[in-house]
């Protein structure tokens, strides 16, 4: 649901409210448009109970996805990070592609291996 339902929800409400406020005002005590309204009220009021658990629960669902997902974001930038560091340490050290050393092999990240492998 929309991250506004509850608000909407609690918006129909209050109109649904209305409506039985009406009955009661505008009709006698004990006719049948005052008993319908009496009967729908306790109706209506296990349905919304029952609908805004459920929209309580979407929404816990969806943090509990939205948290996953940055979790995993988090986890991909700090290997990234990791990778970085070590890339710059290796570089540091003279053992990456940056042109010195003995013309050894390059030491840098796996794809640059595979690439010379290739030509």
């Amino acid at each position: 649901m929309a991250a506004d339902s509850l608000f909407s929800l609690n918006s129909f409400r209050k109109k649904f409210e209305l409506v039985f406020k009406n009955a009661h005002r505008y009709n006698q005590p004990g006719t049948l448009v005052v008993q319908f309204a009496d009967a729908l009220k306790v109706e209506f009021e296990k349905q919304m109970a029952a609908l805004l658990e459920k929209v309580k629960e979407e929404r816990k669902e969806k943090e509990k996805k939205q948290q996953k997902k940055e979790g995993k974001k988090n986890a991909t930038t700090t290997t990234a990070a990791a990778a970085a560091a070590y890339a710059k340490a290796a570089t540091a050290k003279g053992e990456g592609s940056g042109g010195g050393g003995d013309g050894g092999e390059d030491v840098g990240s796996p794809k640059k291996k595979k690439r010379r492998k290739r030509r």
